[in-house]
């Protein structure tokens, strides 16, 4: 959430190993979170991103995740009848195409 609403990741950098971001999800200090015009995804991702495990969106179960006001008009039931369709559908490629651009054998 915090990727699509504010873009950069709130933890990571480029060239950083898993163990470092690990670290850093653990012990950072939290970034402040820039100013978001759509106030409910601002309040979610604050509320996801709390350290305290008790406190964070979530911590009562999933429940929590699906009243937050940011999701007030999301249908969870057509979610899970699989209903929903994709707001973005990327370009198919071919099966190895991601091989060829990353140079992997």
């Amino acid at each position: 959430l915090h990727e699509l609403v504010v873009e950069p990741l709130p933890f990571g950098r480029d060239g950083q190993d898993q163990k470092e971001i690990f670290e850093e999800v653990l012990h950072a200090p939290l970034l402040h979170l820039p100013a978001v015009e759509d106030l409910a995804a601002g309040s979610a991702i604050s509320c996801l991103l709390e350290r305290d495990p008790s406190r964070r969106l979530g911590s009562n179960g999933a429940i929590d995740v699906k009243l937050h006001s940011y999701f007030a008009d999301f249908d969870w039931e057509a979610l899970g009848r699989g209903c929903l369709a994709s707001p973005w559908v990327p370009e198919r490629l071919e099966a190895h195409s991601h091989l060829e651009e990353s140079g992997e054998p």
